[in-house]
């Protein structure tokens, strides 16, 4: 069975109508003959698409799961024509990437500062979570997803997580901790402490890690946005175990100390992309994107 997407179309905007005069006067079509090419596609899938409700159209259950879809093609293929005609500048591209909201803001503005010292393309950049950043960039609204962890229930999916760069973590110290001078596994075992959040592969490392060194600590605070890891640790609410880079300007102007670096421990990043993505758009992230 073959769909015709006119018939799709004049569904579509029936749908977001939810009128038949109004979507006809839009699509310069008489009612009779839009009815008539619902009427169609209704035939052809062999399924109602709409019900009367009063004055309205309102979507069926097998009507709303077309409109979905159309959703999907149409909106892309009118962002497309826009993209052609408004925006596209073959000599400077655009390069769409998305970072997963907990993804260290200082890991995001080094690799951002060689993309554009790089002048190869112009830049829209999207947060939010992983699972919403891989829908988009399974319907090609993204060129790229940056994260520091990888989904599993997405393995089988039609992604391809490159590992870019690797940071060791760290123990950083607001100065008023080593006051006492107390060592490193002092530290561990008795002061409070600010680690990842218990779902990521980060947080896994560092249990083993404490466990394997038999140290019970003291954890107030188990946080997801690494911002708020370096915020919290700069305000003295705790040691955290973190890559130094997350805290790298407080570093740098002795605000936090960084007491000692575990090779054993380390977070993973990741440019994220379409087992299809064309391999220039590829090769120009993993080569702005390695830290190592």
């Amino acid at each position: 069975m073959t769909i015709n997407f006119n018939h799709l179309r004049y569904f579509w905007y029936v749908a977001k109508e939810q009128h038949l005069t109004r979507a006809a006067e839009k699509l310069n079509l008489s009612q009779s003959a839009l009815s008539l090419q619902i009427k169609t596609l209704e035939h052809q899938i062999r399924h109602p698409l709409f019900e009367r409700v009063g004055k309205r159209l309102e979507l069926t259950k097998v009507g709303q799961i077309v409109f979905d879809y159309c959703n999907d093609f149409f909106s892309a293929g009118e962002e497309l024509l826009y993209q052609l005609q408004h925006r596209i500048d073959i000599s400077h591209p655009t390069l769409r990437l998305g970072a997963t909201v907990n993804l260290s803001r200082n890991f995001q503005i080094d690799f951002i500062r060689k993309l554009i010292a790089g002048n190869n393309s112009s830049l829209l950049l999207v947060s939010g979570n992983l699972e919403e950043l891989l829908n988009r960039l399974q319907r090609h609204q993204l060129d790229v997803v940056m994260s520091n962890s990888i989904a599993e229930s997405y393995e089988k999916d039609p992604f391809v997580f490159h590992r870019v760069a690797d940071q060791n973590v760290a123990l950083i110290a607001h100065p008023r901790f080593l006051q006492e001078n107390r060592s490193f596994e002092e530290l561990l075992k008795s002061a409070p402490l600010l680690v990842p959040e218990p779902s990521g592969h980060l947080r896994r490392q560092i249990d083993s890690y404490l466990e394997r060194h038999k140290i019970n600590p003291n954890i107030v605070a188990q946080v997801s946005d690494a911002t708020m890891l370096r915020l919290l640790a700069r305000e003295g609410m705790g040691i955290a175990l973190i890559p130094p880079i997350v805290v790298k300007d407080e570093i740098e102007n002795g605000s936090l100390l960084m007491v000692k670096e575990l090779a054993e421990i380390q977070e993973h990043f990741y440019a994220i992309t379409l087992k299809q993505s064309k391999q220039g758009i590829i090769n120009q992230v993993l080569e702005n994107f390695d830290f190592r």
